[in-house]
């Protein structure tokens, strides 16, 4: 496969139509890895684990 980075000596992309796919497809991905929706229920599984965590030690403390 060639190199898609090489440019032409005039500063144009050797192959545009191929770039431009690939930045539609890793677009895609991002949006579909890195959405509100998939961030919002990681961020609510980080909180939840640090309280139930919290929780623990406290009852370790009383016993």
């Amino acid at each position: 496969m060639p190199n898609l980075w090489l440019q032409r000596p005039n500063g144009q992309w050797a192959h545009p139509v191929e770039l431009q796919a690939m930045g539609r497809t890793a677009r895609a991905e991002y949006e579909h890895l890195y959405s509100a929706e998939v961030n919002y229920s990681a961020l609510i599984a980080i909180y939840e684990r640090a309280i139930e965590s919290k929780d623990f030690s406290r009852r370790n403390e009383y016993v």
